[in-house]
């Protein structure tokens, strides 16, 4: 009982999600970890209509939020973010073919690659009750192994540079480094920050689950990791 008390509980009757609602987006470059930071954040709703199926064996993430990853496969594409009636009314679609609606949900969860500057601005603007979280990468190291980690998961060949055009600052945003975010050191200040910008009661989950998660990679992986 103490667990479920302390979660964030739904309280609301309306049946469609619109854009002046809440909703918490998870932002990140591929490969930076941002399905696992969604999976530790949706662990402090009763519900937000994701599916987490738990972690495969070369340490990807098999979770599905609540918009089914619509924002990625439609709206997301390289030099912009499509926020509209039409995302909205297909994350209630997706809600809907999880047999549920919004009024039996307490949060919208997003997680996506719309990273950069001028897609979170979008974000921002077109929710405006929304809640950010993005994963920074700061320099090359950290860049180089984002792309291994993406390569890795995805079985493809890709470079791409995500250390610049991510400067943006709101009061609705928390930018947390990649470098720190998954060290056991700076796990847990940076855990705080996240349970403080969503309002959350306390902190729910130990760095053995994230420990776990870097597991399940390849040496060279874990040894940049840890």
């Amino acid at each position: 009982m103490h667990y479920k008390k302390n979660l964030h509980i739904n309280t609301k009757s309306q049946k469609q999600f619109t854009r002046n609602d809440s909703c918490v987006w998870i932002v990140y470059p591929p490969g930076a970890g941002g399905d696992m930071l969604s999976s530790i954040i949706n662990k402090h709703y009763s519900n937000t209509g994701t599916k987490d199926f738990g972690i495969n064996d070369v340490g990807q993430v098999m979770i599905v939020q609540t918009d089914g990853k619509i924002v990625n496969i439609k709206y997301n594409n390289e030099n912009d973010v499509a926020c509209n009636e039409s995302l909205v009314n297909d994350t209630n679609r997706q809600i809907s073919n999880n047999n549920s609606d919004y009024s039996k949900l307490d949060m919208v969860l997003f997680c996506n690659h719309a990273w950069q500057d001028n897609k979170v601005k979008k974000i921002l603007e077109y929710f405006p009750k929304s809640k950010i979280i993005r994963i920074v990468v700061q320099n090359k190291k950290d860049n180089d192994l984002v792309t291994t980690l993406k390569n890795a998961k995805h079985n493809y060949i890709s470079n791409s540079d995500h250390t610049n055009n991510n400067t943006l600052e709101h009061e609705r945003l928390l930018n947390i480094p990649f470098s720190q975010i998954w060290k056991k050191d700076t796990f847990d200040f940076w855990y705080d920050m996240i349970i403080k910008h969503l309002d959350l009661p306390f902190k729910l989950i130990r760095f053995d689950y994230v420990d776990f998660w870097i597991e399940k990679h390849n040496d060279a992986i874990k040894k940049d990791l840890l």
